[in-house]
């Protein structure tokens, strides 16, 4: 039985694929409708683990699937958009994932629950333009963590050393989508007076997002009509 539990990265799409054949089909079920959503494969932390502890998936197991489908449906996608019927990519696609990665004998059912996994949907072209849009050519922040410590403060010289206190230091770090540096990440410092300004800031921001929202002119599921 394929694991459930991928410790290291996977070395391949069909690795990151083959937690699909351990699941029962009501688990397959409860994953196929998770990701048949607004959101399709781009679940929230929240979603991702209460969906985790939901199939018994350990480590970043179900980020690896999540990740190899999301990529596989684009493929599929921009194959589509050049001219080739939906159906024939997704076969095509199918016999090459299989032909390297037999699945323990698997293969008919795993490449039905695949073709399941990889249907289009008005929901998943709507997510996928929305993205595009949101792109542009600009790095998009994914990812914010923070880190507060203090730093002593030394006076005198020599014998006389002595501890004065300590500044508060806070730093931030955002990690982005693009490919590689420098514009992955950035890492800044603050006082806590430019964090509270931070957190103006941030606050103008989701009030004029509500504004937006409210406003009829201009209503937030707009590119998703478009």
């Amino acid at each position: 039985m394929p694991p459930r539990s991928l410790i290291t990265p996977p070395t391949s799409i069909g690795d990151a694929l083959s937690p699909l054949i351990s699941l029962s089909e009501q688990e397959f079920t409860d994953l196929l409708q998770a990701v048949s959503g607004p959101r399709s494969f781009s679940l929230s932390k929240d979603e991702v683990e209460r969906l985790q502890r939901q199939l018994g998936f350990a480590g970043s197991t179900l980020s690896y699937l999540l990740a190899v489908l999301s990529f596989i449906y684009n493929q599929v996608d921009s194959v589509v958009e050049d001219g080739k019927p939906y159906d024939e990519a997704i076969e095509a696609l199918i016999q090459e994932i299989s032909g390297k990665q037999p699945w323990a004998g698997a293969g008919p059912a795993a490449a039905e629950r695949l073709k399941l996994m990889l249907r289009s949907s008005d929901a998943r072209r709507r997510l996928r333009k929305t993205q595009r849009l949101r792109s542009g050519f600009l790095p998009n922040a994914v990812g914010f963590s923070s880190f507060v410590d203090l730093r002593p403060d030394f006076g005198g010289d020599g014998d006389a050393l002595s501890l004065n206190g300590a500044v508060e230091i806070i730093q931030f770090r955002v990690t982005t989508d693009a490919e590689g540096p420098p514009f992955d990440r950035m890492v800044f410092q603050l006082t806590e007076e430019t964090l509270r300004e931070l957190k103006k800031a941030v606050d103008r921001a989701n009030d004029k997002l509500a504004l937006l929202k409210a406003n009829p002119v201009f209503p937030s599921s707009t590119t998703e009509k478009t």
